[in-house]
């Protein structure tokens, strides 16, 4: 794993601290590694979800989309940002449930002894 800066913005980071150096490799696993550190940080995805926002993640300045979240880094500053729906013409953006089952999904697999 390497050492990635994962920026919190919006109401995320307003509640759960707007700067956080992770060991993590992949997007998705900054969801996980904050709610290890932060209880209650993917309920709060889930709940920003349902009031219709939607969350734009980069890596740098490169924007990801759902099927990129699982994809390796290599440790670069990756931006989560809650925005609203349709906010935003032009962009990737992932929903709030791809972000949190890509995040738990690896996890449950290994303790299940499958492995990706």
């Amino acid at each position: 794993m390497t050492m990635t800066t994962v920026k919190l913005g919006g109401r995320l980071g307003q509640e759960f601290g707007h700067v956080w150096h992770l060991d993590i490799d992949r997007p998705s696993e900054a969801v996980r590694a904050i709610e290890a550190n932060r209880p209650g940080f993917a309920k709060r995805i889930a709940d920003l979800a349902d009031m219709g926002l939607v969350f734009r993640v980069r890596l740098n300045k490169r924007p990801v989309d759902e099927e990129e979240i699982e994809v390796r880094h290599g440790g670069q500053t990756l931006t989560i940002m809650p925005i609203v729906r349709g906010a935003c013409a032009v962009g990737r953006i992932v929903i709030g449930a791809a972000l949190i089952a890509a995040s738990f999904i690896p996890a449950l697999l290994a303790r299940h002894g499958e492995r990706r």
